[in-house]
């Protein structure tokens, strides 16, 4: 068996996390989804809501993916 190679789960499940994405603020999920006027949500329409949270999610999933990373021993250069 072999071992488990975590760099490409990585790397996969990152992948797939920029695909749902896209497919959130575009084009089949936005129209279903995010173009609505109400409700408001902080004071924003749903719609800018909608993309607001896609960004701060993606901020976080970006940091965590750069945060997990394997690191090489020594100054730090890749």
């Amino acid at each position: 068996m072999r071992p488990v190679d975590r760099g490409r789960w990585r790397h996969g499940l990152f992948a797939v996390y920029l695909i749902v994405c896209l497919g959130a603020v575009t084009w089949p999920g936005y129209p279903w989804y995010g173009a609505r006027i109400r409700p408001l949500v902080l004071g924003l329409p749903w719609s800018l809501a909608w993309l607001v949270g896609w960004i701060v999610l993606t901020f976080f999933v970006v940091a965590t993916y750069e945060w997990t990373r394997p690191r090489l021993d020594g100054d730090g250069d890749r």
